[in-house]
């Protein structure tokens, strides 16, 4: 039982680290250029933060709320 904690810990820290990685990446995607759209605004609405699975374990994940506010010419 230690090892399957261990291992669930393990896998919980590299998800946060993905997570935040994600979220530094999307935050930084204001006044970006994509073919004719333009990014004006990101905003953080929530996370990241754990969200276990009660149903089945396997699908326990980080979640990140980000708002987009996007011009196409």
């Amino acid at each position: 039982m230690r090892a399957r904690n261990r291992w669930t810990r393990q896998r919980q820290s590299t998800a946060h680290i993905l997570a935040n990685a994600t979220r530094a990446t999307l935050l930084a995607a204001t006044g970006t250029v994509f073919g004719t759209s333009f990014v004006s605004d990101v905003t953080e609405e929530d996370g990241p933060r754990w969200l276990p699975d009660y149903i089945y374990a396997g699908a326990n994940r980080y979640v990140c709320i980000l708002r987009f506010t996007v011009r196409t010419d």
